[in-house]
């Protein structure tokens, strides 16, 4: 068996220089001239599995059935979803947001945004899966004392999970965005200690160890 290697998200934030030129954007544009960057850190289009980080340039776009499910981390910048009865939910930098699949919205960027972003997309069309309640989730560290389970896709192959002290165990690939505290992992012969905003991707079969945490809590994705 093949495993992917542990990736630890660029420390510090990437530049525009470090990133691809993406092809244009395929959504309608309402405003702005947008102009897309990114890179790839895990990519498995057999079973719709998508992990990197993304730049884009301001615009606004109408997002008619959302086509995937997707927890995104704000590393610079702001954006803005507004649901179908108005409401709004703002993100900045340092602040992290899941949009389940079939949501309808719109999305409005004012200023250029850079992001880490975790994708599942099972294939299914999206408008089986929205419903008008559907809302972008914004993550909040307070109050948290236990796991708190906060999506599972109709496949229950994707989770998204907010815990405190314990990371979750699981066969899967795993996605972790630490909100506040410390958390020190051994990742075969070394040990690395990721501190309030910073992420790691580790891959299924990945050999690690959870060494320790200070007031931790923290947002896992994983996929089975």
């Amino acid at each position: 068996m093949t495993i992917s290697p542990v990736f630890l998200f660029d420390r510090p934030t990437p530049t525009l220089e470090q990133l691809e030129l993406l092809p244009p954007l395929t959504e309608p544009v309402i405003s702005g001239d947008p102009v897309q960057h990114g890179n790839s850190v895990h990519t498995d289009e057999s079973v719709g599995l998508f992990v990197g980080t993304w730049h884009c340039t301001p615009y606004t776009t109408a997002m008619d059935y959302y086509g995937m499910d997707e927890f995104m981390v704000i590393l610079q910048g702001c954006v803005v979803i507004v649901h179908e009865d108005g409401s709004r939910l703002t993100v900045k930098a340092g602040e992290s947001f899941f949009m389940p699949k079939g949501l309808k919205c719109q999305w409005v960027m004012e200023q250029p945004v850079l992001k880490h972003y975790v994708i599942y997309d099972d294939g299914t069309p999206a408008q089986r899966q929205y419903h008008p309640e559907q809302r972008a989730v914004k993550f909040q560290a307070a109050n948290l004392e236990t796991e708190r389970l906060m999506h599972t896709s109709p496949s229950r192959r994707f989770k998204v999970l907010q815990w405190r002290n314990q990371m979750p165990q699981a066969v899967a690939d795993h996605f972790v965005y630490v909100v506040s505290g410390e958390l020190e992992l051994q990742l075969m012969e070394t040990r690395v200690c990721f501190k309030a905003g910073e992420s790691v991707f580790i891959p299924k079969h990945s050999l690690i160890q959870m060494l320790g945490s200070s007031s931790l809590t923290a947002i896992s994705c994983l996929f089975t």
